[in-house]
């Protein structure tokens, strides 16, 4: 065990796939960091149905066979230590917590279906309890981030009392805040996606309310197919840019891309090409779960254009959307903004001033946004070229492989984001090994 602390905000599934593979290094000889997950409400908070942002009903959109160890295929580390990498990890998956959960036969019984989210965070709960001395959990609200001695310094409250942790390094998890569409929301007619799951219940008592939702996305997905049970009478309208809903691509070679962004050759791919994949198989589509359900509901209608203005007034919400050169106005009980997610902002608003400046000065920028930070994304998932680190593998996607956004390849993502906090004999024999490896022929 060294003496490096990592710390990670929010205990979902990736904090649990890193807390995981550092308990594994450890007991194989590494010395690994101290992992200090720092959480605000519950491990899996944002999957029970209590987090805001789902009910815990849904179904998982991906297999949970993508567990926390998945692909199962940690490399460089010679082939017996890869070995007994990804066999001690077999410990932490899907399969193993339905064993200990005694319902593995009646999964395998039912066809193995997607569990609810639900259950997939109680999954998340039982990874943790596996986990060992190197990992940490904290009760919290992170309230700013600084630089101090060339080290994070995160400040967290809980309760009436704040701490602090130092850190070589900082992940940024989590989905981040919900883009701004124009006006501020409003607290009982205009929802994003956290206050929609927390007022559901009060919806679905509205008599045939009319529910604008804007969004192609999964998120828009969810909150559609949770209004098609939750209020039947409901009159359910989705904006989308393109006037319609396409479904995720679920094909062998697609989802390859996903599992193992190296053997797709992605970073030969033309930044184009990687952002129009992306954007067909995962942005702005409908899992073939939702669709499959959706496609059922006769009260849904899909309006074609983007919303451009809103404006909550009494009971009703007056929006403005425009498509091509035509605008036209619809009114709504409810509107949701579904639209996705901006990791930058959700940085910016913890920084402090003088580590704001220290990035943009490491940056050469004089503004931080999302698409300077998803540019500049390495192989370790960190931002390029700011030190201390700073990892943020949600906007990994185009510069490393679109499966480090989402749950699609959890084992890979903690072998690359923990590579740089390794020490002791194990690494360096394998650093020793790699470098003597890339040696020219004499």
């Amino acid at each position: 065990m060294s003496d490096r602390n990592l710390v990670v905000i929010g205990a979902g599934p990736k904090a649990m796939a890193l807390a995981a593979k550092n308990t594994v290094l450890e007991e194989l000889g590494f010395a690994v960091p101290q992992i200090h997950i720092i959480e605000k409400s519950a491990i899996g908070a944002h999957w029970n149905g209590c987090g805001g942002y789902t009910n815990g009903r849904m179904e998982l959109g991906t297999s949970p066979e993508k567990d926390v160890g998945f692909p199962y295929q940690t490399r460089g580390y010679g082939q017996q230590l890869d070995s007994q990498i990804n066999a001690r990890m077999r410990a932490f998956s899907w399969q193993s917590f339905l064993v200990a959960d005694e319902s593995y036969g009646e999964w395998i019984d039912r066809g193995r279906p997607s569990p609810t989210h639900a259950v997939w965070a109680k999954y998340l709960r039982w990874v943790w309890e596996q986990c060992g001395s190197s990992v940490h959990l904290h009760f919290g609200q992170v309230q700013r981030l600084d630089i101090v001695d060339s080290l994070w310094e995160v400040e967290f409250a809980f309760g009436q009392h704040l701490h602090r942790l130092s850190a070589e390094g900082v992940v940024l998890t989590g989905p981040g805040k919900i883009r701004a569409i124009e006006s501020e929301l409003s607290a009982t007619r205009v929802l994003d996606v956290e206050s929609f799951w927390k007022s559901i219940s009060t919806i679905s008592k509205s008599v045939a309310p009319t529910i604008g939702i804007v969004g192609a996305g999964e998120n828009a997905a969810s909150i559609a197919l949770a209004l098609s049970q939750a209020a039947p009478s409901a009159r359910i309208q989705i904006v989308s840019p393109t006037g319609f809903i396409f479904s995720r691509g679920e094909s062998f070679r697609e989802n390859r891309v996903y599992t193992d962004s190296a053997a797709a050759q992605w970073k030969a791919l033309p930044l184009k090409e990687r952002r129009e994949f992306v954007k067909r198989t995962d942005l702005g589509v409908f899992s073939q779960y939702a669709l499959k359900h959706l496609d059922a509901v006769a009260q849904i209608e899909i309006i074609p254009g983007r919303l451009t203005a809103h404006e909550a007034k009494g009971d009703k919400v007056t929006t403005t959307v425009r498509l091509a050169a035509s605008i036209r106005t619809y009114d709504f009980d409810y509107l949701v903004k579904a639209t996705g997610f901006d990791q930058s902002s959700t940085l910016e608003q913890l920084l402090t001033v003088q580590a704001r400046n220290h990035l943009l000065a490491q940056l050469q920028s004089e503004k931080l946004t999302q698409s300077l930070l998803e540019s500049r994304m390495e192989e370790n998932l960190a931002v390029g070229g700011v030190f201390p680190r700073m990892h943020i593998p949600a906007l990994a996607g185009l510069m490393q492989g679109p499966g480090f956004a989402n749950l699609s390849c959890l084992g890979r993502l903690a072998d690359q984001l923990l590579e740089p906090y390794l020490q002791g004999e194990n690494h360096e024999q394998v650093r020793r090994r790699s470098y003597e490896t890339a040696l020219p022929y004499s």
